[in-house]
């Protein structure tokens, strides 16, 4: 049923849906390029992006990987931790939450290495 209703949507509105994908795309595309560049502005580590989703954090310390994501929650930054690394979900994101939030999740990074590091030792 699925299939066949948008088969029928791809064919009867094909330019309605794909000006509609378009902007989401855009709409993704914006808030990754803020994201992306805050993140290298601030020194923010993360993978290189293409395109998708998510921007991918990169924590060399896989112990550490738990102790931040807690830590970023404990400040109400969502994220998710994969593959002992760090993910953020731009397309949950508005374009006003995005802008700012590479300084704040670098400066939580710095408190939480702080915070863990010095009680580890």
């Amino acid at each position: 049923g699925f299939q066949h209703a948008f088969v029928r949507l791809i064919e009867e509105n094909r330019e309605a849906y794909l000006a509609e994908k378009k902007t989401y795309i855009d709409m993704l595309a914006k808030r990754a390029s803020i994201f992306v560049k805050e993140a290298e502005e601030c020194g923010l580590p993360i993978y290189p992006y293409k395109n998708g989703f998510f921007v991918t954090m990169s924590v060399e310390d896989p112990q550490f990987v738990d102790f931040y994501h807690d830590y970023l929650m404990t400040k109400n930054i969502f994220t998710c931790e994969v593959n002992r690394h760090i993910r953020i979900s731009l397309s949950s994101l508005t374009e006003k939450t995005v802008t700012g939030l590479a300084a704040k999740m670098k400066n939580l990074l710095d408190e939480a290495a702080i915070a863990y590091y010095s009680r580890k030792y």
